[in-house]
């Protein structure tokens, strides 16, 4: 897990614009790895591999650094024309991690 957290921790603290390919799809998989951690039923909020809300908040800030106009993960899925496809790959992803953040803390961010 550490390993994951300090991926998405590189992506988003950084500068906001990808220019690392790499890192963009690595930040990706492990935001992916995370949110398969979010129960099923999202009911169990104990869950002993459950993300916290601030890991959640930063993978899903992952994602959004990684598919930003600018970035270059989006500049060749565009290229490829497949840019929706990947933006809607992501999206199971995004919703899993939504529900590991508490209602009144998802209020406020998004």
């Amino acid at each position: 897990m550490p390993a994951l957290l300090r991926t998405i921790e590189e992506l988003v603290s950084g500068d906001r614009r990808v220019k690392d390919y790499a890192l963009g799809v690595e930040a990706v998989a492990a935001a992916a790895l995370l949110a398969g951690c979010v129960p099923e039923g999202h009911e169990h909020p104990g869950a002993a591999l459950r993300p916290s809300a601030d890991i959640a908040i930063a993978a899903l800030r992952a994602i959004d650094t990684a598919y930003a106009d600018d970035s270059i993960p989006t500049e060749l899925a565009a290229e490829d024309a497949n840019l929706r496809e990947r933006l809607a790959a992501v999206e199971p992803v995004r919703q899993l991690l939504r529900a590991a953040i508490p209602p009144l803390q998802r209020e406020t961010l998004f």
